[in-house]
């Protein structure tokens, strides 16, 4: 039994039998039944209400008569309803527990609809707020300056920058984009105006020249034989060859005014080259004579030495040459390394000629060379090997094996290293300073590494039956140790 009261009314189970009509007038207080069914179906009062007990409106009295189902209203048929429906649950629901299911079930599709689109369409839509805001522009660095707008004399240089990061209506950058100041380029502008005596100004306006005049010469040597395939030049634009001397060593130029101004210059491999002015013999041309003097070519003095250095180690490879003087331009040295230049810088340079490797590395290893140039020509010295290894690595050769007689009737191959063999050590040869052109003699010497001792059987002299032990000692490697 449960009771469930209101302001209005109080619901209970009770027997029909024991019911009390508190209150039969509309309005009041009324306590309302749940009629228990008989067997055949009829509440106990004789009334045909069926087999079910309802709520009624409390204007109602449950005394009267003849109050069947059907009219006592459809006000009984909603709640009919629900009360069988609950009967299939095993309990009865209410509308508050309805209400808050509805409820409870709407929120939770509405928290999963929130949440789908949070996990979706959030991401794209904040950044789709980040892109939109207004951002104002900043200015990059400024770029290196460009070349001079001039190849002589004066002119401009620019520089620019460039407003980054503006966005959505934001602030422009304050301040010039592009900046200019003066330059002047390193030569100086030719004189245009300048009034040739001879001839008129070529379009560079560096020279005078004569379209329609001709400049003929000859080339020979201090005896006075010709000298061919001299190349003739004019001494301020030494890169432009103008003729070839031919096999009497004459040659022709037209252009060139005799006016003392065009200076040309003869030269050839083997020869100091030497200057001279034309002259003029007659209207529209000029005649010049150029004597060459011969130049030795160099002779080396020493030879770069090869080497065997570990990683780490420092190495000096010497070349020294020198000629007779006779030359106009000085002796030039270049090295050579596996047949590539190798540039000048702090490994050699013209006023130290030795190339000096230091904290060598395994790449360094190869063949190196020195090429010593002069107006002659040009000469190498031998080429040389440095042989780089790990510190990990011996510098002497493998034991040599020799064939030994042991005794009469017994001979074996025996390992020996060479003694007197000096080699490198990892711990010489750590400073550049003190590097010769050729190594001093080491400190280290190749001596038995490792060994084992072999017994072979020899038989006694004199007697078939006796044999002795022969003790052999037997070198499998050499290693460089301080000299004994």
């Amino acid at each position: 039994m449960f009771r469930v009261e209101s302001d209005d009314y109080v619901i209970g189970n009770i027997d029909v039998s024991s019911r009390k009509d508190e209150h039969s007038s509309f309005g009041k207080r009324t306590t309302i039944a749940t009629m228990q069914n008989n067997s055949n179906g009829h509440h106990h009062n004789g009334h045909g209400y069926g087999q079910n007990g309802y709520f009624v409106d409390t204007s109602l009295k449950l005394s009267d008569k003849n109050h069947s189902e059907d009219s006592l209203g459809p006000i009984f048929r909603p709640q009919r309803k629900m009360e069988e429906g609950a009967k299939k649950h095993g309990r009865k629901i209410g509308i508050g527990t309805c209400f808050c299911l509805s409820f409870l079930f709407i929120t939770t599709v509405l928290g999963a609809l929130v949440g789908l689109g949070y996990y979706f369409f959030w991401p794209d839509y904040s950044m789709l707020l980040e892109a939109s805001k207004a951002e104002d522009g900043t200015w990059s660095d400024f770029s290196a300056w460009s070349e001079c707008s001039t190849t002589c004399g004066p002119g401009e240089q620019k520089r620019i920058r460039f407003c980054l990061n503006l966005k959505n209506d934001g602030k422009p950058c304050d301040g010039e984009r592009e900046e200019v100041r003066v330059c002047n380029a390193r030569i100086e502008c030719p004189d245009c105006g300048k009034k040739c005596a001879f001839g008129s100004l070529n379009k560079d306006c560096t020279k005078c020249t004569c379209e329609n005049h001709t400049v003929t010469g000859k080339v020979s040597d201090s005896t006075g034989q010709p000298i061919i395939g001299a190349s003739i030049r004019r001494t301020d634009v030494f890169m432009d060859t103008l003729a070839i001397s031919n096999f009497q060593g004459e040659f022709s130029i037209t252009g060139v005014c005799s006016n003392g101004d065009n200076s040309l210059t003869a030269s050839k491999v083997g020869f100091n080259p030497r200057p001279a002015n034309p002259v003029e013999i007659s209207v529209g041309s000029a005649r010049v004579e150029i004597r060459l003097e011969h130049v030795s070519l160099p002779r080396i003095l020493i030879n770069p030495q090869p080497k065997i250095r570990f990683v780490g180690q420092s190495a000096r490879l010497c070349c020294s040459a020198q000629d007779d003087g006779s030359g106009t331009f000085p002796l030039r040295v270049n090295w050579y390394f596996n047949n590539k230049l190798v540039e000048e810088g702090e490994a050699y340079n013209q006023t130290s000629t030795d190339l000096k490797l230091s904290d060598i590395r395994k790449e360094d290893a190869g063949e190196y060379f020195c090429q010593v140039t002069n107006n002659a020509g040009v000469i190498r010295t031998q080429k040389v090997k440095l042989e780089v290894k790990e510190k990990s690595e011996s510098s002497c050769l493998p034991p040599k094996v020799y064939s030994v007689e042991i005794c009469p009737t017994t001979s074996l191959k025996q390992g020996n290293c060479a003694t007197s063999q000096r080699c490198n050590h990892p711990e010489q040869h750590l400073s550049i300073e003190s590097e010769k052109c050729v190594d001093q003699v080491s400190d280290y010497c190749c001596q038995v590494g490792a060994s084992d001792q072999i017994e072979v059987t020899c038989p006694v002299p004199g007697s078939a039956d006796l044999t002795y032990l022969m003790p052999i000692q037997n070198s499998t490697s050499c290693a460089c140790l301080p000299c004994q």
